[in-house]
């Protein structure tokens, strides 16, 4: 699912500074039994880490989503929670960080 490049608050800083709003788009998809869903924070892509200091980035976060899609949905968290202590190797938490997983 492609998401939309609006933030949640950025209505309310539209309304307050006068702009126009852009409003987020509905769209619709049809689950089948066992598909998976994860819904997670841009912060997690925009943790620092690795031997040179970098990003996370898109890639490597959608790497984590198919090793998480892969494993039992209870051993998740402790993988995930791993995986980006791994990366993060010394370094603070630079954003917010939520995962959530759904199996239908």
């Amino acid at each position: 699912l492609k998401p939309s490049p609006y933030s949640i608050g950025g209505t309310l800083f539209s309304r307050r500074h006068g702009t126009e709003h852009n409003p987020f788009i509905a769209s619709v998809h049809t689950l089948q039994r066992g598909d998976l869903l994860f819904l997670y924070t841009d912060g997690i892509a925009d943790q620092i880490g690795g031997t040179e200091l970098r990003k996370l980035n898109k890639a490597r976060m959608r790497e984590l989503l198919f090793r998480l899609a892969t494993a039992d949905l209870t051993e998740a968290p402790a993988l995930c929670a791993s995986a980006l202590d791994e990366w993060r190797l010394s370094n603070s938490q630079t954003d917010d960080l939520l995962i959530v997983g759904v199996r239908v």
